[in-house]
């Protein structure tokens, strides 16, 4: 089993240090042989990167979008699913097993964007979670840059198909196809709804993307750990 110290060393040997700002998306059903799962990740994480880091970690839930951005649902069924949807409250609002676990956390504050949230720990901009910007999924300037050598994408238990990473990417690069979507916010009467732009790639756009990363493939007990980063050379 991996143990928290475990956990720090394999962290250091992907090169994260003090003050790394790191993105990390984690798979709970992939981590039988870590003592302690997602909290043992985060923990050990925090204790690499420090409070001078940063870690944030994608708590994206598509519970609050407009019926009319859901396949399936017929024109006539919109209007009394607008009136019943909760809208999207940062405390309340799901996401995935990872997510959850890691907004327990001290200190750990989550952005307002009514779909593609993002949890924040660590040193950061406070703009960011104030801020709900068209293309969420692009890691928006206000950020910081993704060509910062010490910004990491960090996946246990996914491939890079699941990185955040490709839509920066394309979204620099001008790939991809623009998307409309909106949400409900908030459980006002009337119901408050925000509208925003998106990016949607296909599996050969975000092989391509992925293209301009450098991806490191670690096995630590089976399970996979990746760190991508973006290569500012293939970024053009």
């Amino acid at each position: 089993m991996q143990t928290k110290k475990d956990m720090i060393k394999i962290y250091q040997k992907m090169g994260i240090q003090e003050g790394s700002i790191v993105c990390l998306q984690a798979n709970t059903d992939a981590m039988d042989s870590i003592l302690g799962k997602g909290q043992t990740c985060i923990e050990a994480l925090m204790h690499v990167v420090t409070d001078s880091g940063c870690i944030f970690v994608p708590t994206f839930d598509d519970s609050c979008l407009d019926p009319s951005c859901l396949d399936g649902l017929n024109y006539d069924q919109w209007k009394e699913m607008r009136k019943d949807q909760p809208g999207y409250r940062s405390r309340l609002t799901g996401c995935d097993a990872f997510g959850i676990q890691f907004l327990r956390n001290p200190k750990v504050r989550r952005s307002k964007h009514p779909v593609y949230s993002f949890a924040f720990w660590g040193t950061y901009e406070p703009v960011v979670l104030e801020t709900k910007p068209d293309f969420p999924i692009c890691l928006d300037p206000a950020f910081w840059s993704i060509q910062n050598k010490h910004v990491m994408n960090i996946l246990i238990g996914y491939d890079e198909m699941k990185s955040v990473l490709p839509y920066t990417i394309a979204k620099k690069k001008h790939m991809g196809t623009w998307i409309v979507q909106r949400a409900k916010v908030g459980m006002s009467n009337p119901p408050t709804f925000e509208t925003f732009m998106n990016l949607s790639l296909e599996k050969e756009e975000q092989t391509k993307c992925l293209k301009a990363c450098v991806i490191q493939h670690y096995t630590f007990d089976e399970i996979s750990y990746l760190c991508l980063q973006v290569d500012d050379t293939l970024l053009k």
